[in-house]
C-alpha cells in the first residue's frame, strides 16, 4: 500500500508550510521503520524532489525518514545523519558524567572508612595491655592471695568458725573487668551497665582458691564491697557464680561510694550477718581499706592486714596532679 500525502493549502509561489502534527499523521501510513530497503528508497526520492521534484513530496518524504530515525536507530546513527539545524539534539555530557560518578565513588569510600573506624575497638594503653597479657600480673595476684592466705592461718588460729571476716573489693579484686576497656574504650555509665549486665567478666588468677580457702577450710566469712549500683547487684551476683567466686555476702553501692559506712556495717552485725571481727581487708583502690585516701593513709598494716593488688588502669589515684 502506498502512503498517504497530504495536499499542501499553501498559495502557489510560496514556500509550504508543514506542521509536525500533520507530519507525524502521514507517518503512520508508511511500511515499519525497521525496513532499511524501503527507507532507503524514500530517501532517494526525497533527494530527488529536491533537486527538481515535488517540493512537498521531498518535505513529507524528509520528515518521515526523521521520525523514522528517531524511533527506530541507535543515537550514533541519527547524530551522524542529521545535519546542523535540522534537529537539536543535545550533547552527551560526558566529562560531567565521569566527573559525578568518581565524586560518588569518593564519597562511598569515605563512608566506609568512617564506618570501620566506627566499629574497630579503640586501641589498648600499655597498662592495658600489661593487666590482660603479662606474666608479671598473674604472678603478683598470685602471690598476693597465697601470702594473704599464709597471713590468714596465723590471725585465725583460735578464733570460732563463722565468727570473723575477710572483706574483698569485688572489681580487679576478684573479676577481671579489663575486657571492658578494650571494648569501649573510656569509661560511661551506659556502656558500664551494658558491661555488667552481661556478667562475663573472668575471674582473677587466684581470687577463686583464696575465697574458698577462707570459708571452707578456714572457716570465716566473706564479704564483697563494692561501688556496683544496686541495679548492678544481681548480675554480678550471677557474674560470680558463673566463674566460682564463693562469698557469704555482697554489699552493692547505696547512695555513697564511701565504703566506711558498709565496713562499720559487717562489725555492727547489720544486713543479715552476726557481728563479725574482720581479719582482713584485699583491694585494688586505697579508699578499700578502712579510714584511708589518696591523702591519708597508714602503710604499716600493709602485708599482714592489708592487700592490695594492682590496677595501673583506673582508681581514685587519677584525681592525683601529673608530676
Amino acid at each position: 500500500m502506498a502512503p498517504l500525502r497530504a495536499t499542501s493549502t499553501t498559495a502557489p509561489g510560496m514556500r509550504p508550510s508543514r506542521t509536525w502534527r500533520s507530519i507525524a499523521a502521514s507517518s503512520l501510513a508508511m511500511p515499519a521503520c525497521d525496513r532499511p530497503a524501503r527507507a532507503g528508497a524514500r530517501v532517494g526520492r526525497s533527494r530527488a524532489a529536491a533537486r527538481g521534484g515535488s517540493t512537498e513530496a521531498a518535505a513529507m518524504d524528509s520528515a518521515r525518514m526523521a521520525m523514522c530515525l528517531r524511533m527506530a536507530s541507535p543515537p550514533s546513527f541519527w547524530l551522524a545523519w542529521a545535519r546542523p539545524g535540522r534537529f537539536r539534539v543535545p550533547a552527551p555530557r560526558i566529562e560531567e558524567n565521569r566527573t559525578s560518578m568518581a565524586a560518588s565513588r569518593l564519597l562511598a569510600g569515605l563512608v566506609v572508612v568512617v564506618l570501620t573506624a566506627c566499629q574497630s575497638n579503640p586501641p589498648i594503653s600499655g597498662a592495658v595491655h600489661w593487666y590482660r597479657n603479662s606474666a608479671e600480673m598473674k604472678a603478683v595476684y598470685e602471690q598476693t592471695f597465697a601470702v594473704a592466705v599464709r597471713e590468714l592461718r596465723a590471725r585465725a588460729e583460735g578464733r570460732p568458725r563463722g565468727g570473723w571476716a575477710v572483706i574483698m573489693d569485688v572489681d580487679e579484686t576478684v573479676l577481671d573487668n579489663s575486657g571492658y576497656v578494650v571494648e569501649f574504650g573510656r569509661y560511661t555509665p551506659r556502656t558500664w551497665d551494658i558491661w555488667t549486665a552481661r556478667g562475663v567478666a573472668p575471674a582473677l588468677p587466684g581470687a577463686v582458691r583464696f575465697t574458698r580457702t577462707v570459708r571452707e577450710e578456714l572457716g570465716g566469712v566473706v564479704v564483697l564491697v563494692t561501688n556496683r549500683e544496686q541495679k548492678a547487684c544481681a548480675d554480678t551476683e550471677a557474674n560470680l557464680a558463673r566463674v566460682g567466686i564463693t562469698y557469704d555476702r555482697i554489699l552493692c553501692k547505696s547512695g555513697t561510694s564511701d565504703k566506711n559506712p558498709r565496713f562499720a556495717a559487717v562489725r555492727s552485725g547489720e544486713g543479715g550477718l552476726p557481728p563479725l571481727e574482720v581479719l582482713m581487708w584485699l583491694g585494688d583502690n586505697i579508699e578499700d581499706f578502712p579510714g584511708m585516701s589518696q591523702q591519708q593513709y597508714d602503710l604499716t598494716e600493709f602485708g599482714t592486714r592489708f592487700f592490695v593488688l594492682p590496677n595501673p588502669s583506673y582508681g581514685s589515684w587519677e584525681a592525683l596532679p601529673r608530676r
